[in-house]
């Protein structure tokens, strides 16, 4: 099977105007605020758009994984739906830092289920401090980076098919790394099907030494 990589479209400008004037009506934003806001408003104008299984979840150009049970990392048990980063700093193992919760539990947008902001999640444990991120068994990362420099990624619950999808910087397109993925977000018969994604685009590496 290929794999085939498709983002849908939104009535984003409408949603943009809205969020625009309810976050900060004096029009006034910063560089990192104004992307992670965009990008925030590209995944709920993108879910909550009612796409076709031809155009977003067609079986024939989607890669389906059936993965093994080679990498131990975190394992989640319940079934997941969430947002994630690949952390590897030098001299360090690499680890997954995901924000997820229970697939029932996550927000509906049309036929989607999804859950977390990459950018509001980032800020939070930016907030923590590099001693209680320790204390947590985190990564320090946010303290002295952002949360764009990092390969990251969402996974998704298509209700109608009842699929799990994912999608991640091309970086992470590696089978170990999907196996971390997996593992973390508790993906049942480690089935899934793999997207790109524009907004995912990182300047670190992505090396599971």
């Amino acid at each position: 099977m290929r794999a085939s990589y498709s983002v849908g479209t939104g009535p984003m400008s409408s949603h943009w105007a809205i969020r625009k004037a309810a976050v900060c009506p004096s029009g006034s934003y910063s560089t990192t605020s104004y992307t992670a806001l965009l990008s925030t408003i590209f995944w709920q104008a993108f879910l909550t758009c009612r796409l076709s299984h031809a155009s977003f979840l067609d079986q024939t150009s989607s890669k389906t994984f059936l993965l093994g049970h080679h990498l131990t990392d975190k394992v989640t048990r319940v079934a997941s739906i969430g947002i994630f980063w690949f952390i590897k700093v030098e001299g360090r193992p690499s680890t997954l830092l995901a924000d997820l919760c229970a697939v029932a539990a996550g927000e509906t947008y049309g036929d989607f289920r999804s859950f977390g902001g990459h950018y509001e999640y980032w800020e939070k444990l930016t907030a923590l401090g590099a001693g209680e991120l320790r204390r947590r068994g985190l990564p320090v990362v946010p303290v002295w980076s952002e949360y764009e420099e990092w390969p990251r990624g969402r996974v998704v619950y298509h209700a109608l098919t009842e699929r799990f999808v994912v999608y991640a910087d091309q970086k992470l397109h590696q089978i170990p790394i999907l196996e971390l993925i997996v593992n973390r977000f508790g993906l049942p018969n480690r089935r899934f099907d793999l997207r790109g994604d524009p907004h995912y685009v990182s300047t670190r590496k992505a090396e599971l030494l």
